[in-house]
């Protein structure tokens, strides 16, 4: 087992303008799960392939249990790769297929076939052992791919959106075999997904990334209360957080629909510009009579999931905005329905409009609020 550390690793093609991984700084501790998330072509498979040998870094440096090994080739880095089209051979039986690089290696037979049952029995593969990969299905076929993975006793797990070509209910039941199996091993793992639900279901961290630069790397119910900018409050969530941009007067009030949200000092002086972006989770909505102070809003679509009612609204604005509500089971509400929302203080986030950075949460000071406003 290893920690894996990159150091202002950067990796610069030749025909590009900027670099596709740029200097990223990111330590994952021994035995950790760590999901790196973000928009398609953000750098994500770029990272871990990094990780692996298989991209080697322009810039920085690569450490895996402490030793650099950005010049090391993929074979001698120690760790075990997951990929995203299982890479399985079709003239193999899954045994075969799971011992196939302990036999390269020339391993003793017995010890292969030691391990094969081992790595089976972990993953419920032991009836499957004698067939061929096309008469299994795709979840099977998976594990297939991850007990391969596991013979080797790797140093550093990569995953490499292991299930996205799975059904929506598979995802689910396999995605939870991985969580338990990586418990179990105790082996540092990074795992590179699209699906932020994913991530913060299985990570003990999450990376997130945009256009190769790491926006925030922190727990995943870190991240969901506090994010670092607006990118990363409306990439975690789902249904994403409600971001409205708003003015902010001399006094430093934010008028937010009709009423005033407060900032306290060291929020104004964080400020880079004259408006701020506020930011509510679809659950951190209070649902007011139409016409009190707050932001009125239309009722467009009324999703009922059993359990939550999700409403989606338009703003009654010059330019109407777009938002979402989550509603407890049993709440009624109807289309073209006219409604009052505003944001819980305890679930608003602010951020500076020009820079998109997360200002100060309050920080204690002892503020006369305006009439008629809240203070955050």
């Amino acid at each position: 087992m290893a920690n894996v550390v990159f150091d202002q690793a950067t990796l610069q093609y030749p025909s590009l303008d900027a670099p596709t991984i740029d200097g990223l700084d990111l330590q994952v501790e021994d035995g950790e799960f760590v999901c790196v998330v973000g928009p398609s072509g953000c750098g994500k498979s770029t990272t871990i392939r990094m990780l692996a040998g298989l991209e080697f870094i322009t810039g920085g440096r690569v450490y895996i249990g402490g030793e650099d090994v950005s010049a090391v080739a993929p074979r001698d880095r120690d760790i075990a790769m997951v990929f995203q089209n299982y890479a399985l051979y079709p003239h193999m039986s899954v045994a075969d297929n799971i011992g196939f690089h302990l036999r390269l290696n020339k391993t003793p037979k017995e010890e292969i076939r030691r391990r094969v049952r081992e790595a089976a029995a972990l993953l419920d593969l032991e009836e499957f052992l004698d067939r061929k990969p096309a008469n299994l299905s795709g979840g099977q076929r998976q594990r297939v791919a991850m007990g391969r993975a596991i013979v080797r006793h790797p140093k550093v797990f990569l995953m490499d959106e292991p299930l996205s070509n799975l059904d929506a209910k598979l995802r689910v039941q396999t995605r939870t075999q991985i969580s338990e199996l990586q418990r179990r091993l105790g082996v540092t793992t990074m795992y590179v997904t699209h699906d932020q639900v994913e991530a913060m279901t299985m990570a003990d961290r999450i990376a997130v990334l945009r256009a190769g630069v790491l926006q925030q790397y922190a727990p995943p119910e870190e991240m969901y209360a506090r994010p670092a900018n607006v990118f990363v409050a409306g990439f975690i969530g789902s249904p994403s957080m409600n971001l409205l941009t708003a003015p902010v007067g001399a006094q430093g009030q934010v008028r937010y629909g009709t009423f005033d949200i407060q900032l306290t000092r060291t929020q104004q002086a964080a400020l880079t510009s004259d408006r701020v972006v506020v930011g509510s989770r679809p659950e951190g909505f209070r649902v007011l009579g139409h016409g009190e102070p707050g932001v009125h809003a239309r009722v467009d679509v009324v999703e009922n999931l059993g359990n939550d009612v999700y409403i989606y609204l338009s703003t009654e604005e010059a330019e109407p905005k777009k938002i979402t509500v989550r509603r407890p089971a049993g709440a009624r509400h109807t289309v073209g329905e006219g409604i009052t929302l505003r944001p819980a203080r305890s679930a608003m986030h602010l951020f500076d409009a020009e820079t998109g950075e997360r200002l100060p949460d309050y920080d204690g000071d002892r503020e006369v609020v305006a009439a008629g406003a809240e203070a955050v």
